[in-house]
Formats: C-alpha cells, sequence, structure tokens
C-alpha cells in the first residue's frame, strides 16, 4: 500500500493537518512519498546549522511571513555584498564595517529562523526525518527547475502526470487535507453514502477514525507500526488492490466495494485496542478525532486543486489535460482527512469570503468611529 502526498507551495500555512498525514502515513503504509515544502520542515533543524548567512538570508526572503523591514535590511545587505565582492583588496574600516552589518543581521533574523522550528515542532514535523528510509518512507524538495535532478528533488508535474517516483505509478493513494473539498474544485457534493455511489461521480465515504498523535515521538511511532504491521495486513492488500484497479479502469468501486469495505471493522478495533493508541488517547491533545474519508476523484479535480494552490502553472495544468485526454481514463483514490467536531460538507469558498469581507468592514467601522470620538 502505497500513499502520497503532495503540499502547498507555502511552508508557513503547513500546519499539524499535514504533520497529522505524514505520521497516518508512517503507520500504515508499506511505501510513503511525501513531496513538497513539509520536506523543508521536516529536515530544518538538521540543515539550518550548517547553512551560511547568505542562505539563511534567502530562507527569510522566501519565507512569507517576513516583516517588510527585515526584508529592506536583507535586500541592503545582498547589495553590500556585491559591492564587497567588487572590491578586491577592501579598506580595513570597511570590511570592519562589513563585518558589523553582518553581525546585526544575525541578530534581526533569528527570531525568524527560531519561529519556523518552533512552528515545525508544534505541527508534528519534529523527528520525522529520523523515520526516514529509502524507497520505504521518503520525501522530496520540489524541483524549482527544469535542470535540477537531484536525489532530494522531484518534479511535480511528473507526480501528478503519474509518471514519478517509479514506485508510485498506478498505485498510490493521495492523502489530502479537509481544504480539498470546497466549491472551487468540485460543482457539487460529493457522495457519502456508500449505498448512493455511482460510476463516474466523485465519492468520500467515512471510513476509519483516528486521534491525534501529532505529539508522539518517533520511537512511540515506529513501535505503533511495528504492532499494526501483522493485524493490518488484509486492509493493506485490500487498499492496494482498489488502488491499481482505480488507475488502470474508469472507476475502483467494485474493488472498494467488495474488498476494502469488508476490512474496515477489524482494522478500526485493532486501531481501538492498541495499548500505545489508547495511552495517546488519555492526554488531553490525543482527544481530538480525525475522521478518514476514502474516495475516488478525477484526475482533473485533483489537477485543479493543486493549480489553485499554485503548485503548478495554467501550462502545466493544460498540458495535464492534454495528455489525460489521449489515454484511457481512469481515477484517482484519495484519503481525505477531517476534524470529526465538523460537519463534513463542502465547503463554500465564497460564503466564507464574504463572511472575511464582513469582518474585515466590521473592524475597520469599528476602528473608524474610534478615531472619530477620540477626534
Amino acid at each position: 500500500m502505497h500513499f502520497l502526498q503532495i503540499d502547498g507551495p507555502r511552508f508557513n500555512i503547513l500546519d499539524s493537518a499535514y504533520g497529522f498525514q505524514i505520521r497516518t502515513s508512517y503507520l500504515f503504509a508499506d511505501v510513503s512519498t511525501i513531496v513538497g515544502n513539509t520536506t523543508f520542515l521536516i529536515t530544518y533543524d538538521y540543515i539550518i546549522k550548517n547553512l551560511s548567512l547568505t542562505r539563511l538570508c534567502e530562507l527569510v526572503l522566501r519565507y512569507p511571513d517576513s516583516p517588510p523591514e527585515i526584508i529592506e535590511i536583507i535586500e541592503g545587505y545582498f547589495q553590500m555584498l556585491k559591492t564587497m565582492k567588487a572590491l578586491k583588496h577592501a579598506p580595513n574600516n570597511v570590511f570592519i564595517a562589513f563585518k558589523k552589518v553582518e553581525r546585526s543581521i544575525q541578530i534581526a533574523i533569528k527570531p525568524i529562523l527560531s519561529g519556523i522550528s518552533t512552528h515545525a515542532k508544534s505541527c508534528g514535523f519534529e523527528g520525522i526525518f529520523e523515520l526516514y528510509k529509502d524507497d520505504f518512507f521518503a520525501f522530496y524538495n520540489p524541483e524549482v527547475d527544469s535542470i535540477s535532478h537531484k536525489n532530494t528533488t522531484i518534479n511535480i508535474f511528473k507526480v501528478l502526470a503519474n509518471k514519478a517516483p517509479i514506485n508510485a505509478i498506478d498505485v498510490s493513494i493521495w492523502l489530502l487535507p479537509n481544504i480539498f473539498y470546497v466549491s472551487d474544485i468540485f460543482d457539487s457534493d460529493a457522495i457519502t453514502d456508500i449505498n448512493l455511489i455511482e460510476e463516474n461521480k466523485p465519492y468520500l465515504i467515512k471510513c476509519i477514525t483516528l486521534t491525534n498523535y501529532v505529539f508522539v515521538s518517533p520511537a512511540e511511532l515506529t513501535a505503533i507500526k511495528q504492532q499494526l504491521e501483522n493485524e493490518i495486513i488484509p486492509f493493506k492488500k485490500a487498499m492496494e488492490q482498489w488502488a491499481m484497479d482505480c488507475h488502470k479502469s474508469t472507476n475502483g468501486i467494485d474493488s472498494f466495494k467488495n474488498k476494502v469495505l469488508p476490512t474496515l471493522k477489524d482494522t478500526q478495533a485493532v486501531i481501538e485496542n492498541n495499548a500505545l493508541f489508547r495511552h495517546s488517547r488519555s492526554v488531553e491533545a490525543g482527544k481530538m478525532v480525525i475522521d478518514l474519508h476514502f474516495g475516488e476523484v478525477s484526475p482533473l479535480l485533483l489537477w485543479h486543486y493543486y493549480l489553485l494552490h499554485n503548485v503548478i502553472t495554467d501550462e502545466e495544468y493544460n498540458q495535464l489535460i492534454e495528455e489525460y485526454n489521449t489515454i484511457s481514463p481512469y481515477t484517482i483514490p484519495v484519503i481525505l482527512f477531517a476534524p470529526d467536531n465538523l460537519p463534513f460538507s463542502r465547503i463554500d469558498i465564497e460564503y466564507y469570503s464574504k463572511l472575511g469581507e464582513i469582518k474585515l468592514n466590521t473592524e475597520v467601522t469599528a476602528t473608524k468611529k474610534s478615531i472619530d470620538i477620540d477626534g
């Protein structure tokens, strides 16, 4: 059973939902492929100590929440760097002044760098790097250009086109956050009742319930994985067959109904009876409940999601569609993670946008009133 996750381009909004998905993938899948900026957060504390000041400044420039004044300081520093490089033999006083600027820069960016580290730890990315295992639990940074072919990077377009990585082709089950199920992507509600599933229509069926284990240590995660491994073999085999049937034909509905569904009751029982899982539920943070909705969607919906989140360009999106139109149709098996304390329904983006505008207008009006009174 192979789980695959591609996250969004902005690592500052990759919260504990993504950390939970990655940990779930490690626990249940035989093979996991994680692609995107979560890789940056997973490896952050390991690489940050080896980066030069220049690279650290580049990182801060990329970070969306960096204050404008810090960006301005860094840009000024880079300009000074160019000047220093142009001087073959800088006067001693200039060199000393430049070193003072560098020390000031280090002090200025330290809170931002520490904040990223804190964010990574609080969202469950801490310790994940220790679980890395090539071909079994691997994570990749997205390629930034067409000539980047390092072992640590991967071409996202090829992954979305089902052409990479090699061990994921035709067998992957995609892990997706709740924000996938939105009105901008789904024209109508997905089918949520197993008895109402129809061919060529997206469905998302609540199948497994988990509690929060973002705070569980890597050693404990490994122990849970080893305890579950032999007990959920029927589930993993059924899921693997379902994934293959989705990719090789228009729908994997029969496989889902006849192979996956019969394994769910026993799988849930194994989860409920696991001692380490029970212990995690005794902690306050472990009482949060997450429902896993299994289903199938068209590749077109998946690609549209990544287009809207700026993971791929318009040109890449159109190319994916063009290529899809030349081959036999297939579906994408997905697992969507949703909090149990909220109704499971399609998120109306336009509605929530209007709520945001109303809130903003209210705040502006309230501020203006206070100014008038003070005047």
